[in-house]
């Protein structure tokens, strides 16, 4: 057995380079593709009675005038937080949450499922840092599979695994009175706010079936609400699916 806080570790590599992305992002823009996006199977989502939640990839930077640091309190604080918003949503849906305690990066699990995990994570990071670049197509997330991790993941009792990823911005009191200025002195770190990048994942096969992005402007931490109401309309409309030419609506996953 082994402590399931490894899973904590980061996957991002370059803080600045994402927290610069983020704020491009939070800015109105087009996509090929519009979100939420419902993959071919989407449909096993209306029979799903299980779920893990891995721990969401939370990264929240705070930025002065002059550079910006990542706060590993509030990334832990949103991470906990998100954990608590599914696993509520999911009780009053009626769907089980496997090792809850997983998503918090506590309790114990068996060495190879957390690297298969970890995995997993590194592979969804991976698919929202190219999703994210300037030119992308629905292509990107028909193709997401996950790789040899799927070995052990396939044989979970969870229907599916819901993925987060988070990047957000706060700024210093420092910063936001710069900013009120503008000109060169201060005011040009990104804006405040936090992405959130929801993916489902189909345990038994490895495919993406859902994947949505929410942002959240202003601080988000002195508005909770805000947040918790963000990533609970993501992740339920995962679950309200569009039912796909040719299949039939409400099919239990099936394992």
């Amino acid at each position: 057995m082994s402590d399931a806080r490894t899973l904590l570790t980061p996957v991002r590599g370059v803080s600045i380079g994402a927290a610069l992305l983020l704020g491009a992002l939070l800015v109105p823009a087009l996509f090929p593709q519009k979100l939420p996006w419902h993959g071919r199977q989407a449909e096993v989502l209306a029979g799903v009675s299980r779920v893990l939640i891995p721990p969401p990839d939370v990264h929240v930077d705070e930025w002065s005038t002059t550079a910006g640091r990542e706060l590993d309190g509030a990334s832990d604080h949103v991470r906990r937080m998100i954990c608590g918003s599914l696993d509520q949503m999911f009780e009053e849906r009626k769907v089980a949450v496997d090792n809850y305690p997983l998503c918090l990066g506590e309790g114990e699990w068996p060495r190879e499922r957390l690297d298969a995990l970890k995995a997993a994570r590194t592979r969804f990071r991976e698919l929202v840092t190219t999703w994210n670049k300037p030119r992308h197509n629905v292509e990107l997330l028909q193709g997401f599979h996950l790789g040899d991790e799927q070995e052990t993941i396939k044989m979970l009792e969870s229907d599916v695994m819901v993925m987060v990823c988070a990047d957000g911005n706060l700024k210093t009191k420092g910063e936001k009175t710069a900013g009120k200025f503008g000109g060169v002195v201060g005011g040009s770190a990104p804006g405040e706010g936090i992405l959130l990048n929801i993916g489902v994942i189909r345990t038994r096969t490895g495919e993406l079936l859902y994947f949505a992005q929410k942002d959240v402007g202003g601080d988000f931490l002195k508005h909770e609400d805000k947040l918790e109401k963000g990533i609970e309309q993501a992740v339920r409309s995962a679950f309200v699916t569009t039912p796909v030419p040719g299949s039939a609506a409400g099919k239990a996953p099936g394992r």
